[in-house]
């Protein structure tokens, strides 16, 4: 059983479902990678460490990193924090849904959410369906908040802007 990842040197992209429902896996060092594809974590229920911080389910991803696409860390339930870094510039559809997040730390200051409204299922927001989301916190270098990005997130009582916004998004 698959329990650590490390990706030493160029790898700069992790394919779509190459970790899909690696259960046992628990911990990654992805600190060059700059895309996560679709799925590509997603189900692994055991990870609670990314880049070397052990801390249990504190997520916080090297400023290398600029996409995490759909369902990317979705059912990853022994995730409890995360903070996405300035050089994000898109996050996908239902990448964080299903985990076990009590807050987010959102720093990427021109990130474009895929979180538009659908029909057949709601709101399709990267955080979405997190019962326990209950604090949000926005950078200093945020002055757009996303639109959707805190779409559906029902136990959500505490956001926080440490800048300046100038607009907030839609829906």
């Amino acid at each position: 059983s698959l329990n650590n990842v490390t990706f030493k040197g160029s790898v700069t992209e992790i394919g779509r479902y190459a970790f899909y429902n690696c259960t046992s896996l628990s911990k990654i060092d992805i600190s060059n990678v700059q895309v996560i594809n679709e799925s590509a974590f997603e189900n692994c229920n055991s990870l609670i460490g990314i880049d070397g911080n052990e801390s249990a389910g504190v997520i916080a991803f090297s400023d290398k990193l600029r996409k995490i696409k759909d369902y990317a860390f979705s059912g990853c339930s022994k995730i409890t924090q995360v903070t996405i870094p300035e050089s994000a510039t898109y996050i996908g559809k239902y990448a964080f849904t299903n985990c076990g997040l009590t807050k987010v730390y959102f720093n990427a200051g021109t990130c474009e959410i895929y979180g538009e409204p659908e029909i057949a299922h709601g709101y399709i927001s990267p955080f979405v369906d997190n019962p326990n989301l209950t604090e949000f916190e926005f950078g200093k270098n945020v002055a757009t908040m996303p639109g959707e990005v805190c779409a559906k997130l029902t136990s959500l009582n505490n956001v926080t802007f440490k800048g300046s916004v100038t607009e907030i998004g839609r829906y």
